[in-house]
């Protein structure tokens, strides 16, 4: 892992390299989780700040890697498949202060690895805590670890070692976890969004062009529907009613020369008045 991984000398890691210590420290326990149907291995280093992915076939050479930047440190703390069928990776992204191994904060990422691979540039499919699935209320913001089942469920321990747990709901719902209880529930995806498999990732909106209809995405088919992103059912151009904006401008005076318009609005005359003027 070492010999496949070559980082410069500025870099904080260098100094992170792995020994054959028998003392325990905290700022370099890996962890390791093995998808015996795909036989793949992630392996976190939160120390090098990395996540690595193997093959038990060829486990002299990495088949991705993702870092998280060399600036902190605990990305890789805890690593996991999110079920028995090997594809989906569970990665707890902390980050700490290599001096001080100072908690900053705590993300748990899943990566599509079977449809996205893993890397540098591989984007997580779900970001957890996030705008729909808050923090559990009586959850530290801290995590320490993961645990998945076979059926999809994820669990989370906080810095207390209190569990709190996502479960996979069916297709078209997801898991809420604004919860009394340190358990989610399923609610139904919001209207304009799908999911069509069981998970417990967030529904996504039906892309142009598309509508949402009961698990899934239905194409507009009417010459002139607007469907833009996020539809919630196919709508004809005609039913929207035409504004034209009509606004009536003032009359330009009779004299256009400043002079002209100065004099006039100075010196004006009552020739009703008996006053004479000099």
């Amino acid at each position: 892992m070492i010999n496949s991984n070559q980082f410069a000398y500025s870099d904080p890691r260098i100094n992170q390299y792995l020994t054959n210590s028998r003392d325990y420290s905290a700022q370099t326990v890996m962890s390791v989780s093995i998808a015996w149907r795909t036989r793949c291995v992630l392996i976190g280093v939160q120390s090098f700040n990395m996540v690595l992915l193997y093959s038990l076939d060829d486990p002299m050479h990495p088949i991705g890697t993702r870092q998280n930047g060399i600036g902190l440190m605990g990305f890789g703390k805890s690593v996991v498949w999110l079920d028995d069928q090997g594809e989906k990776a569970v990665i707890l992204a902390n980050s700490y202060t290599y001096s001080t191994y100072q908690w900053i904060s705590s993300f748990v990422h899943i990566y599509d690895v079977q449809s996205d691979g893993f890397s540098d540039s591989t984007q997580p499919v779900l970001i957890y805590p996030n705008s729909q699935q808050i923090l559990f209320r009586w959850m530290l913001p801290e995590f320490i670890r993961l645990v998945c089942s076979s059926h999809g469920h994820l669990a989370i321990f906080d810095g207390l070692g209190i569990p709190a747990i996502i479960y996979s709901t069916p297709s078209g719902s997801y898991p809420n976890t604004n919860s009394t209880y340190f358990t989610s529930n399923t609610v139904p995806c919001i209207r304009g969004t799908y999911r069509n498999y069981n998970g417990i990732e967030l529904c996504i909106p039906c892309s142009n062009g598309t509508y949402a209809y009961s698990n899934s995405c239905s194409s507009c088919t009417q010459p002139d529907s607007f469907c833009p992103y996020g539809a919630v059912e196919e709508i004809s151009y005609s039913t929207f009613e035409s504004i034209e904006q009509d606004q009536d401008y003032p009359e330009s005076p009779e004299n256009t020369v400043f002079d002209d318009i100065l004099m006039q609005n100075m010196f004006s005359f009552n020739t009703q008045s008996g006053h004479c003027v000099l």
